[in-house]
Order: structure tokens, then C-alpha cells, then sequence
């Protein structure tokens, strides 16, 4: 049993983990919203005033800091509001990335009198982050793959004109398929588009297209940085899918690879208000390798 007036009884640093995802590093992050729900119990006999500290933390040029109440004995559950705040999430004492650094400083006061210490009381804080809430996003995203949405692609019904207006054995040579993106995600990433054509009595023909590189911006300033795809005879399978030929439409689904050929990356950044549009278009030039063709007509003699 001890008498103390006031005193710092704790002071201590801790880095607090940051779960963002399976293979993800961050060392950027700004939080629209989000919060640090706090859960401290004290073991003490006193009353005390805990100050907290984010040191790699700031919201409008200023480091985040807090103070919390706790009396004797109590348990107290403190939301701390981080939106608009941005994070340093990397670690350099240890090099680790998805990490938050918070300073402790416990203080007793005493009102001018002596406080009975017993040895071996203790205080205990959890924090657990919630609602989180990205404006921005830096780091290593690494080389996670996302599925794209299925869906099917109208070729145009000139194009189908044709074929039945020209009975005969043809092949056209040098077809041409195309995809225009735009991308203002700020990380590299790798397509592998499969389409698919099916005719009117159940045959298929696919694409069978290489992967292709999708170009990111460099900075948010950049923007949607376009990206045009072009699937030829040298790349793909495309003029055994146009000589099936597809019915009136194909049909494709795919995904996308993050990083495709680096996992060190380190410089990888997101907006909440990324986004990658595109479209496909087909370029289809009257070239044809042809045998016993000839023009269908249908009329009155």
C-alpha cells in the first residue's frame, strides 16, 4: 500500500493491427468515416484521466488526441470518430504495413491529497476499429483476382444481313474485335476476357483471346485513363468465332487480376469514387477467303 499525490501511473505505446484484406498492405489510408471503438476497464481504486495519442494520424493538419474520464473501478466504451482523418499505416520500427502506432498516458489526480496504490492493480484497453469508410487508399493491393459480371454483347443486325443474303463457303479474313476501358484505378491489372458465340442450331465457337494489360493513372489528376483493347487473328480465335457465326449476339464473362507480374508493389492507390467503364466494338471489313458464292435473291420474275 502506497500514498501518492498526483502521478502518471501509465505510459505506454502500442500498434494497434488494421484488418483491410487478405494480401492487402496499406500504408495510406483516409477515412471518409470510421471510428476506434475503446473498451477500458480499470482495475484501480482511483480515479484517473487516460490521454491517447495517434502520432502518424492527422485530420486538418493536426494530430489526432483524445482524453477519457475512467473511474475507480469502472469500465468505459469510448467511440473515437476518425472521419476525415488520414492514416500512416506502415510501421517503421518493424516494417509493417496495416498497423496504427496509439501513445497511452495515464493520470492520477489526487485533488491536492494522498491516494492509497495498491500493488498489481491493473488497466486494460481493447480497441477494435468499426465502420470504415475509404476516401483514399494507398499501398499494396496485391494480386487478388475479381470476377467480372456476365453478360452478352449485340453484334448488330447489319452484320447478320449479311450472312443471309451470301450462300456459299466463306471466311472473313480479318474481323476484328474491340474493347475501349477506362480506368481511374490506380493499380495495375491483367484481363482475361472469354466470349463465347452460339448459332441457331446449338454450335459454339469462343474467343480464346490472350490476357491483356489494363493502363492505370499514375496520379488522381490523371483520371480516366483510357485503355483500347484490340482482339485480332494474331491474338485470339476471333475469325473462327465470326465464321460460326453467332446467332445475333455473344456472350462473355471474364475477370480481372490485380499486380499480375509484381507483388513488391508498394505504390498502388484507390478512390472511393474509382471506377473502370468500357464497352466492346467490332470492326468487321468485307475481306472474305471464299468458294461457290454466290448472292441470294428472292423477288418476282
Amino acid at each position: 500500500l502506497v500514498k501518492i499525490t498526483d502521478s502518471e501511473a501509465v505510459s505506454s505505446s502500442t500498434e494497434y493491427p488494421v484488418e483491410i484484406g487478405d494480401g492487402i498492405k496499406l500504408k495510406t489510408l483516409t477515412l471518409k468515416t470510421g471510428a476506434i471503438n475503446f473498451t477500458i476497464i480499470s482495475g484501480m481504486s482511483v480515479a484517473m484521466q487516460m490521454k491517447m495519442k495517434l502520432p502518424r494520424a492527422i485530420r486538418d493538419g493536426d494530430t489526432l488526441a483524445t482524453t477519457i474520464d475512467v473511474g475507480a473501478g469502472q469500465t468505459v466504451n469510448y467511440a473515437w470518430h476518425l472521419s476525415g482523418s488520414t492514416l500512416d499505416l506502415f510501421s517503421p520500427a518493424t516494417s509493417t504495413y496495416n498497423s496504427l502506432l496509439a501513445d497511452f498516458e495515464v493520470n492520477v489526480n489526487s485533488g491536492g491529497s494522498y491516494i492509497n496504490y495498491v500493488s498489481g492493480q491493473t488497466i486494460s484497453v481493447t480497441a477494435v476499429f468499426v465502420n470504415l469508410e475509404m476516401d483514399y487508399a494507398e499501398g499494396n493491393f496485391g494480386q487478388m483476382e475479381i470476377k467480372l459480371d456476365s453478360g452478352n454483347f449485340d453484334i448488330g443486325s447489319e452484320f447478320f444481313d449479311f450472312y443471309d443474303k451470301i450462300d456459299g463457303d466463306f471466311t472473313l479474313t480479318d474481323p476484328k474485335l474491340g474493347l475501349k476501358l477506362k480506368s481511374s484505378i490506380g493499380i495495375p491489372a491483367q484481363l482475361d476476357l472469354n466470349i463465347t458465340g452460339n448459332d441457331d442450331i446449338g454450335n459454339t465457337s469462343s474467343l480464346n483471346a490472350d490476357k491483356q494489360m489494363i493502363t492505370p493513372p499514375t496520379t488522381r489528376s490523371e483520371g480516366l485513363v483510357e485503355t483500347i483493347i484490340t482482339y485480332d487473328k494474331d491474338n485470339s480465335n476471333i475469325v473462327g468465332l465470326m465464321d460460326l457465326p453467332p446467332s445475333s449476339s455473344i456472350d462473355y464473362k471474364g475477370s480481372v487480376k490485380l499486380n499480375p507480374d509484381d507483388t513488391t508493389v508498394t505504390n498502388n492507390f484507390i478512390y472511393d469514387d474509382s471506377k473502370v467503364t468500357g464497352g466492346l466494338f467490332a470492326e468487321i471489313p468485307i475481306q472474305l477467303s471464299a468458294e461457290r458464292i454466290h448472292r441470294k435473291y428472292a423477288g418476282e420474275v
